[in-house]
């Protein structure tokens, strides 16, 4: 699961980071990490701490919930899955 949501959250910051036109080397140099360090961010490859989260999000200059809406849009998909499973299972 945590490989899944490292992943997702990769895709939306490389996503993000094309849009402004800014290469690897470039973010890895904002960020003070080795591009292949930065790489293995975008690839969902190393935990990310809220700290870096946060400065991606700076550096892209987006709210840091645009790096995380794929993850929380699933994240409210399984909860409101299991709500419906609990109302199920309370009416047999």
């Amino acid at each position: 699961m945590y490989l899944f949501i490292h992943s997702m959250i990769g895709k939306e910051i490389r996503q993000q980071r094309l849009l402004k036109g800014y290469s690897q080397c470039y973010m890895s140099y904002k960020l003070e990490i080795s591009q292949n360090a930065y790489s293995k961010i975008e690839l969902g490859q190393t935990d990310l701490t809220l700290r870096r989260l946060i400065q991606i999000a700076g550096i892209l200059e987006v709210p840091i919930t645009s790096l995380l809406s794929t993850v929380l849009k699933i994240y409210e998909e399984n909860n409101a899955l299991t709500r419906i499973k609990g109302l199920k299972s309370d009416t047999h």
